[in-house]
């Protein structure tokens, strides 16, 4: 897909609003715009000074998240990397459930053990939101009646953060 830029800034912008899907498509393009602009290369590349994704608030639209880019060389290996696993998870397109797994970490790492409850409400949803679970990719991939208690497992917590650390380390903070 073509990026949009603002001067050196990678532009995403969503009509919805923000999700980790979101994040993450822009994460991708940050780390393909910063791997090609190797100043070495003399290509004329764009050179990423961040990425911003633009996403509904309420009535308007506002930024979302920003990401710092990496430099090239880091932004090919985590190419590289994000590569391998998606090979490796083939079978099951990922190895947790980006929403779940997103919920999982913030609310783990603000409050421990509290992680689970989020994934919960994530996974199958609240009275507020449809599980994550009902939307037909994640049930192709995980199962729409898979429970939580059978998603979060004992690796649920390292293998989410070794595929969304990179990108939370990324985001710039308002």
């Amino acid at each position: 897909a073509a990026s949009l830029w603002h001067g050196q800034q990678l532009v995403l912008i969503r009509a919805g609003r923000e999700r980790c899907t979101d994040r993450i498509e822009l994460w991708l393009h940050l780390l393909l715009a910063a791997a090609a602009s190797d100043g070495a290369a003399g290509d004329g590349a764009a050179n990423p000074s961040a990425a911003v994704l633009i996403c509904r608030d309420g009535r308007r639209f506002n930024i979302g998240s920003r990401l710092a880019p990496p430099d090239p060389a880091a932004a090919r290996l985590e190419l590289e990397r994000l590569a391998q696993w998606r090979q490796q998870w083939r079978h099951r397109c990922w190895p947790v459930p980006m929403e779940t797994g997103w919920d999982f970490l913030k609310a783990e790492r603000q409050r421990p053990q509290s992680g689970l409850e989020a994934a919960t409400k994530t996974w199958e949803g609240d009275g507020h939101r449809r599980g994550e679970r009902q939307q037909a990719e994640m049930a192709l991939c995980f199962g729409a009646d898979l429970p939580t208690s059978s998603l979060v497992d004992s690796r649920f917590e390292e293998l989410a953060a070794a595929l969304l650390d990179p990108l939370q380390q990324a985001l710039i903070h308002r």
